[in-house]
């Protein structure tokens, strides 16, 4: 059970927590929240709450200053640089998402991050195979999703097709990424290609032994085919039977894009390069959406990855489709969809928006929801708080639902 007496002599209490307000939806999912207002009546602890619009206008002013526990949600810091800047020496940041970036490279040296333990990984590869098989549907009787929420997503997903006929195409090698055969086995895909500029055979095997272990296939070595291109196969469990995948690593952007008739994205948003890492920043742009003509983009990753022009003159001459579970930061800092260029261009064009022939959407759009599922909630309030426990010195019940 929790302690209710303070458990370190000398402390003093009640000791002070910064709690930015967009990290309640996911606190309120966890059991631990209500322990930690237990202690907040018992006197030990005071949370302060933080107003994440002043955060995300620039307004950060002295919300945060001299704070030791600060909570906060990576995408309250999109918008500002210095929120960070007079917090308390040592000061512990616990990072509800998997933005982190958004926040260390702007925070103090000795500023302590604090990344969950679990991740959003397979609800977002699971709602980009939605999407795709969402987008191949035929268009009559489909209802405008971008408002509608999970549950008419869920809805329309019961009625939504499988991917046999398509090669998938994955632009990264991140864990959404590793979770792609699970969900892709299931509508009957045959084939993966995995890119990656950097990609080597070394860091291919080591992508697959995670995989792998995920899906619950046997862990082999790839065989190389080609100078820049490695293949896997392996065999999935499907309720009663198996069914065969196969996996294909490459470096060349030409093979990826030719190989692909569905391409989705799962990498971060950077903007400098490293010998390790691409900058991502705008990487959709004009060249990128030529070689991908007639193809089905999905993007359930950053927003920024997006070179907005160019996406909406693609769009405009046809040229693509699109679907995508990402609105621009400032649409989803104030809740009004429609601030971001993609919806108002999806929006004015309403029924307009259908490929050449009329049968299929040209773009679909869903309000940020790959990683709101409440398991996901949990497990990130649940870490979290483990770590804000142990930091404050107190201990806490295994509740992880």
């Amino acid at each position: 059970m929790m302690a209710t007496q303070p458990p370190v002599p000398g402390r003093q209490f009640p000791m002070r927590i910064h709690m930015v307000m967009n990290v309640l939806e996911i606190l309120e999912a966890c059991p631990l929240y209500l322990q930690l207002l237990t202690l907040q009546r018992q006197g030990l602890v005071e949370l302060i709450e933080v107003p994440t619009e002043e955060l995300a206008n620039d307004r950060y002013g002295t919300w945060l200053d001299g704070a030791a526990h600060v909570l906060i949600r990576p995408k309250a810091t999109i918008m500002h640089k210095n929120a960070l800047r007079d917090v308390a020496p040592n000061c512990c940041v616990y990072v509800f998402g998997m933005g982190a970036e958004n926040i260390t490279r702007h925070a103090r040296d000795d500023i302590q991050i604090i990344r969950p333990d679990a991740d959003n990984a397979d609800a977002v590869a699971d709602l980009a195979v939605q999407l795709a098989s969402l987008s191949l549907r035929d268009i009559t009787g489909a209802s405008d999703a971008i408002t509608q929420g999970r549950t008419e997503l869920d809805h329309l997903k019961h009625s939504s097709i499988g991917l046999e006929d398509c090669n998938w195409g994955c632009f990264g090698l991140g864990r959404q990424a590793a979770w792609l055969p699970e969900f892709l086995v299931g509508r009957f895909a045959r084939q993966i290609t995995f890119y990656l500029p950097l990609m080597s055979k070394a860091k291919f095997d080591a992508f697959l032994q995670d995989s792998c272990r995920m899906c619950g296939a046997a862990q082999l070595e790839s065989i190389q085919i080609e100078a820049d291109v490695f293949r896997f196969d392996i065999s999935l469990p499907l309720l009663r039977t198996t069914r065969n995948l196969t996996l294909i690593g490459t470096s060349s952007r030409d093979i990826f894009t030719r190989e692909s008739s569905i391409i989705s994205l799962h990498v971060p948003l950077t903007t400098q390069p490293t010998s390790t890492r691409l900058a991502t920043a705008q990487m959709i742009d004009a060249a990128f959406l030529d070689e991908i003509r007639d193809k089905l983009l999905i993007n359930t990753a950053r927003f920024g990855l997006f070179h907005v022009s160019d996406v909406l003159a693609a769009l405009d001459r046809r040229e693509i489709r699109l679907a995508t579970d990402l609105l621009h930061p400032e649409a989803e800092r104030t809740r009004d969809p429609l601030l971001c260029p993609l919806a108002r261009f999806y929006r004015e064009r309403g029924n307009a928006m259908l490929t050449r022939d009329g049968r299929f959407r040209l773009m679909l759009m869903t309000p940020h929801m790959g990683g709101t599922a409440s398991r996901t909630y949990r497990l990130l309030a649940h870490g979290l708080l483990s770590h804000l426990y142990r930091n404050l010195g107190f201990n806490a019940e295994d509740n992880a639902a």
